[in-house]
Order: structure tokens, then C-alpha cells, then sequence
């Protein structure tokens, strides 16, 4: 049978006032106190906590936006896909088209001219 609030505080009251539990100090017995002790143990410890999680997350916040920036642009609907499939394909075509004719070709910005290397 389960007791309510009420006589369980009255039997945890009657169990601290005998035996050698009497001679403790009422502020650090019972549910009440510790329900005191422990919220403030948890407020501290947030407190001091939340600024690093607050870095924490900010620094989670760029690495993720820098990998989400790495893949580009955002190709949400099927033809956005097929684009931009359609656009690496024709890339690898090319670059594959070269190859085999013999051509060295630099893809990036930095080199663009084209050497003729047969």
C-alpha cells in the first residue's frame, strides 16, 4: 500500500528524532534537505557547465556549416540531381576524353592551359 506525501514525511520525521539520528542536524536529513542539497549541487554544476557547452555547440555550429558549404549547393529536387550528376558526368568525360587523346589538362583555376603532350 502506497502512503501519501504527508505520512511519509510524519514517518521519516519520527525515524530521524530517534536513535542516534536525533543527535544530526535537521538541515541535512530527510527527503526535503536533500531535495534542497541537490538542487543546488545540479545549479552549480550548470552553471559552470553551460558556457563550455555554449562553445561547444558554436564550435559544432562552423565545422558542420564548413562541411555543409564543402558539398555546395543544395540539390533538393530530382532535377537538381540529375544535374548535377549530368554535370560530373560530362566533367569525367571530358577529362577521360582527354586522357585518351593524350592531353594534359589542369581542371582547377590555377592551371587552365591546355598542353599537347604526344
Amino acid at each position: 500500500m502506497e502512503k501519501s506525501l504527508a505520512e511519509r514525511e510524519k514517518d521519516e520525521t519520527i525515524f530521524f528524532s530517534t536513535g542516534i539520528y536525533r543527535e544530526l542536524d535537521r538541515d541535512i536529513v530527510g527527503v526535503g534537505s536533500l531535495r534542497v542539497r541537490l538542487s543546488s549541487l545540479l545549479f552549480r554544476h550548470l552553471t559552470g557547465e553551460i558556457p563550455n557547452l555554449q562553445a561547444e555547440l558554436n564550435a559544432k555550429y562552423s565545422e558542420t556549416k564548413n562541411e555543409l558549404d564543402k558539398l555546395g549547393q543544395a540539390r533538393s529536387t530530382a532535377r537538381q540531381q540529375k544535374k548535377y550528376l549530368m554535370d560530373v558526368g560530362t566533367k569525367f568525360e571530358r577529362i577521360a576524353e582527354a586522357a585518351v587523346d593524350g592531353y594534359v589538362r589542369c581542371w582547377n583555376l590555377v592551371c587552365l592551359a591546355r598542353t599537347n603532350i604526344r
